[in-house]
């Protein structure tokens, strides 16, 4: 009965894990084509039109960016305020995906298709790992991480990967356990009879 409601709920996981990725890839691709003929735009009502679409998406875009784990870029450009003086400025990626313009030598249209390309990367792999027995088997050995990664706790720092470890640790020990004792326990009633 146990093993049952483990493997109900591996294979829930695994089924879980396909949908997600397949359905964030589908609307991450979908919104990469959008931007794609927003670029591709060749005259000023089809430019407002696809701009308009991409700027109402934009926090999807980015929740799916972020469900990827890629991270805002942001990166900084003199601008002339006049009378001999510059302002340094600083764009993100995120706010700026309906942005046509070259910001130095920076192209942020470049910089957010690079976006997109990396997201699909990343759906592409995780929905590949869902079939990798390998991966299943790193996920069950190393759950307690999986979990505090899911939880979006970081483990940066000395000590945060020490506690991390330790409760690797101490799962495998009390895996370890759950396994002796009932062994253990029919043992010693085979004993005391």
């Amino acid at each position: 009965m146990y093993l049952y409601a483990v493997f109900l709920f591996l294979l829930g996981c695994f089924i879980f894990k396909i949908l997600l990725n397949a359905k964030n890839w589908y609307f991450l691709n979908k919104y990469k084509n959008l931007h794609k003929d927003y670029l591709g735009a060749d005259n000023e009502e089809a430019q407002n039109k696809f701009g308009w679409e991409i700027n109402k998406k934009t926090p999807e875009i980015v929740k799916l960016f972020k469900n990827a784990g890629l991270k805002d870029t942001y990166f900084s450009f003199m601008e002339n305020v006049g009378f001999g003086h510059a302002k340094e400025n600083a764009l993100g990626i995120f706010d700026n995906l309906a942005c046509l313009d070259s910001v130095g030598h920076n192209s942020l249209p470049i910089k957010v298709v690079k976006y997109f390309t990396k997201g699909l990367g990343i759906y592409e792999m995780r929905l590949k790992e869902a079939f990798s027995p390998f991966y299943w088997v790193n996920v069950i050995l190393f759950l307690p991480q999986e979990i505090v990664t899911y939880l979006g706790i970081s483990f940066e720092g000395k000590q945060a990967k020490f506690i991390v470890r330790l409760l690797n640790f101490l799962y495998w020990v009390f895996i370890a356990i759950c396994k002796v004792l009932p062994s253990l326990h029919h043992h010693l009633i085979l004993l005391m009879s």
